[in-house]
């Protein structure tokens, strides 16, 4: 009989540690949604800060459309994101993202997505790699494919 309750004690503790899993990977998945989508708004708005708010801190960060534009480093990507903004200050008409695939790997994570105008027409292809730090979820990469 103790056999049987050990079994059952175990079989209980491996779905407690299921669920809290599946609980914090619904969170960590909703702070990545929240940050993709604050990105992309603070792209549209041309609001330069909240933009860099969301983009990881080192020099490890890689930006790039796999043609003409590759930044590597937080210094690159700041200095080239604001130079753009100050070139372009009128705030981009609105599209939305679409088919957001997201995967979760402990602390880091890749979400692939669309980027589509108003008419549901695609505008581009796009990835972002975030990492999990003290002040939550960073943009690492950020890829954009135009089509």
């Amino acid at each position: 009989m103790e056999n049987v309750w050990t079994k059952i004690g175990i079989l209980f503790l491996g779905f407690a540690i299921l669920s809290v899993t599946a609980v914090a990977q619904d969170q960590d998945r909703k702070a990545i949604i929240e940050v993709i989508e604050g990105e992309h708004q603070a792209f549209l708005d041309r609001d330069f800060e909240r933009f860099m708010s969301f983009v990881d801190k080192t020099e490890t960060v890689l930006w790039g459309d796999g043609i003409s534009l590759s930044l590597k480093g937080y210094t690159e990507v700041y200095n080239s994101f604001k130079a753009f903004i100050e070139k372009n200050p009128e705030p981009f008409e609105r599209d939305f993202l679409k088919d957001l695939n997201i995967s979760i790997a402990g602390e880091k994570a890749w979400v692939v997505m669309e980027r589509r105008g108003k008419s549901g027409n695609l505008i581009s292809k796009e990835q972002r790699i975030l990492v999990k730090r003290n002040d939550g979820w960073k943009i690492a990469v950020m890829l954009a494919f135009g089509v």
